[in-house]
């Protein structure tokens, strides 16, 4: 008799939960909807910021960093839309806690990193030398070989490559004797 309740407790319980799922259902297949119109607008704003990005830099990697973090911000704002539609309203604040709080401890941990990166974006911007430029940074004399996101890379007239973090090259005088051709 005891095994009787149990089954008629679990049907009970799975047929609440088919319930459920049929009432929800429209609400899944609308987020689910919603999902893909958004990943679908990621990708075509990416696609529109690259090209038009291009225009204004020659920087390749700046372009493409910056068109990926407009792709994942538009994906990101899709998924809380999404969970808004399945009514999970408690979710949705606790991973914009959850992200608060781990972007502050990633942005602690990559701080060196971060400043890096944001450096080789502004010098990106402002152009203050150019692949082939003779230049001195931090003491350094040479031709520039390679301007990245986090560093640059200087030949010295001996042959050896230099590689100068993009905060350095930021923070410390800039010496670029070829623009005055001096």
């Amino acid at each position: 008799m005891d095994l009787q309740r149990v089954y008629s407790l679990l049907e009970l319980k799975l047929l609440d939960w088919a319930d459920a799922l049929i009432v929800s259902l429209p609400n899944a297949i609308a987020a689910i909807v919603v999902l893909l119109l958004f990943f679908i607008f990621a990708k075509l704003l990416r696609r529109t910021t690259v090209r038009l990005l291009k225009r204004f830099s020659s920087n390749a990697n700046l372009v493409y960093i910056l068109g990926g973090i407009v792709q994942i911000t538009i994906i990101v704002i899709g998924l809380f839309v999404a969970l808004g539609v399945l009514k999970l309203d408690r979710a949705v604040s606790s991973l914009l806690a959850g992200a608060g709080i781990i972007g502050l401890a990633l942005g602690f941990a990559f701080r060196e990193v971060a400043s890096n990166y944001l450096s080789g974006i502004i010098l990106a911007f402002q152009r203050p030398f150019v692949v082939g430029d003779i230049v001195e940074i931090r003491g350094h004399f040479g031709g520039i070989v390679k301007v990245g996101l986090g560093a640059t890379d200087l030949r010295t007239p001996q042959g050896q490559i230099v590689v100068i973090p993009n905060r350095e090259v930021y923070r410390e005088p800039l010496k670029n004797f070829s623009r005055t051709g001096l």
